[in-house]
């Protein structure tokens, strides 16, 4: 089976996962794996990968092997921030920008939908969002009693950092497919899955939780 140049890197840094591994192995593996990648284009992609700096290169004569490069883990905040840029489009827009608030809508709604609660301003500031027209602010009690819940767990908001909560009523209609497809996005992307999907269309209607 013939594998896309643009999903080559996915099972090479898979294959890598967590060991070294010389150009004849990942060879090898990737023919187990059933995909035909001539010897030359994969010796040249491998370079390509280490220039990046997704890939290590280290010289254990007579060979060359390569490991995959460590690199900060991803926390939800931004896997959900780079999903929606993906899903809504990540064009540069001034504050007011139609394509700006669709994303920081979309932003607010799946850490909202994820969390089951009204989401604090710094954790959407950490996914790259501002607050969304239509957005309302929970009033301070509810704030105070969030903010216990979360420090419980060791994640406590910034002192009188202000949340945020859409009401259902309010969300346009798209918005809920858009969930589901960052959702899938940000799934196949921590798995290394996006080779095994076929594109396909799937929508699922949830309710999103409110607090008052």
């Amino acid at each position: 089976m013939f594998v896309p140049e643009g999903e080559l890197r996915e099972v090479i840094v898979e294959i890598l996962r967590g060991e070294e591994k010389s150009i004849s192995a990942i060879h090898r593996e990737l023919e187990n794996r059933g995909l035909k990648v001539h010897r030359l284009l994969l010796t040249g992609y491998l370079r390509a990968m280490v220039e990046m700096g997704v890939l290590r290169e280290r010289v254990i004569p007579p060979s060359k092997v390569y490991t995959v490069v460590s690199s900060k883990k991803k926390d939800i905040y931004d896997a959900v921030g780079e999903k929606v840029r993906e899903v809504c489009g990540a064009g540069e827009e001034n504050e007011g920008g139609a394509q700006k608030k669709k994303r920081d809508l979309l932003t607010l709604y799946v850490l909202q939908r994820l969390f089951l609660r009204p989401v604090f301003l710094y954790e959407l500031k950490k996914a790259g969002a501002d607050v969304p027209d239509g957005a309302s602010e929970v009033k301070k009690g509810a704030r105070r009693e969030l903010r216990k819940f979360l420090a419980m767990g060791g994640s406590a908001p910034p002192p009188r950092n202000p949340a945020y909560q859409l009401d259902p009523e309010k969300v346009p209609e798209d918005v809920d497919e858009k969930y589901v497809a960052v959702l899938e996005k940000v799934l196949l992307d921590v798995t290394y899955s996006n080779r095994l999907r076929k594109e396909t269309k799937q929508t699922h209607l949830t309710d999103i939780g409110r607090y008052e």
